[in-house]
């Protein structure tokens, strides 16, 4: 089974700070250079993938971005961006354009300039977000607002606001995302995780406004991510590949399961989809977090491909979420089981961790 998006964190460098990065805080190898990302593209091709995603950090720092994002358009996948916006002029953006880019995800949390300027860390981060967004609509590329849907942004219903910026620069989508208990949200971020009730909320927000016949699209990746959807594709149809060359499931779980500077980029997700299992009803790290804790002791993350390996193996996979049912029913695939522990189509031999050799 092929990956159908790749998430690229080409850099850990960011002119802002922001308070739920997933970056900052892992350990950080040597960083790849612009040959080495381009070998990695071109790996994708070979597997058929269909979207690449560049991401950070701040991807806008690197000089060669142009010809990262044409190398991935030329190969036919399509090509998006996520960005604080700090560096967006409408000079460069043009440029990204020019060289493939599709489409521009810009982070935005608040609609107020002083709270998100003191929470990026950066004077200009919400001016600059903003300017990137109407640069990137006027350039003609899809464009959206990037948020992280925290604890006290539902209770307030900042989630509304955003949505009316959104519509009044005439973007086209508002994305909504839980934080996770990873990156600098890994110890202290009880304080922003949402309740039961407010991913609810959430969800109830993403279904109704999306029954509109006009305004900006509304994407809650608790909805997307949820049971009755699709799920959690982490590991089996997604990946990331962070600055340093590590492949994980998501942005958001730091299980390395190899390092592509060290081996094909195909043998390393192998590995990752054999010890993954299959599509899962719930997000991967939201279930397992304490699983992870628990083998991590004081490893650094991204852990290690044989620790990976193991949590995995120990995380259960349950039944597919209902999208997978759907489809694979009428083809008679076999499901994992929901009794026990782990896949049942798990291979154990191809979930060992690679040789020290």
């Amino acid at each position: 089974m092929y990956p159908f998006s790749a998430f690229l964190a080409v850099t850990a460098k960011c002119p802002a700070n922001c308070w739920y990065c997933s970056v900052k805080d892992r350990r950080q190898g040597r960083p790849l250079s612009t040959s080495e990302w381009l070998d990695v593209v071109a790996q994708l091709h070979e597997m058929s993938i269909s979207l690449i995603s560049f991401t950070g950090g701040e991807p806008l720092v690197r000089e060669d971005l142009p010809d990262l994002i044409r190398a991935a358009h030329d190969g036919g996948a399509e090509v998006e961006l996520f960005t604080s916006g700090i560096g967006a002029t409408k000079e460069k953006i043009g440029t990204l354009r020019d060289a493939g880019l599709w489409a521009m995800g810009v982070s935005l949390d608040r609609c107020d300039p002083e709270t998100v300027n003191r929470s990026c860390g950066n004077p200009t981060a919400f001016d600059a977000a903003v300017s990137a967004l109407e640069a990137s609509r006027r350039a003609g590329l899809y464009t959206f607002i990037n948020a992280v849907a925290d604890r006290e942004m539902v209770q307030s219903r900042e989630y509304e606001r955003l949505y009316e910026l959104a519509r009044r620069l005439r973007i086209h989508e508002l994305r909504l995302l839980e934080p996770i208990a990873c990156g600098r949200l890994a110890v202290d971020g009880h304080n922003c995780f949402l309740s039961e009730e407010q991913v609810d909320e959430v969800r109830r927000f993403h279904r109704e406004m999306n029954r509109l016949a006009w305004g900006p699209k509304v994407c809650a990746f608790n909805e997307i991510e949820s049971p009755g959807v699709f799920g959690c594709v982490g590991g089996t149809l997604h990946l990331y590949i962070d600055p340093s060359g590590e492949m994980c499931p998501c942005d958001l779980t730091p299980l390395s399961f190899g390092n592509v500077l060290n081996e094909r980029l195909a043998v390393v997700w192998n590995r990752m989809t054999s010890a993954m299992g299959s599509m899962r009803c719930h997000c991967f790290m939201k279930a397992n977090t304490a699983l992870i804790r628990r083998h991590a002791g004081g490893e650094q993350f991204p852990l290690p491909p044989d620790m990976s390996c193991a949590i995995a193996a120990e995380a259960p996979c349950g039944p597919l979420p209902d999208y997978f049912q759907k489809v694979t029913k009428p083809f008679g695939f076999p499901g994992p089981s929901a009794e026990a522990p782990g896949c049942s189509t798990r291979d154990d031999k191809a979930v060992s961790p690679p040789s020290e050799s």
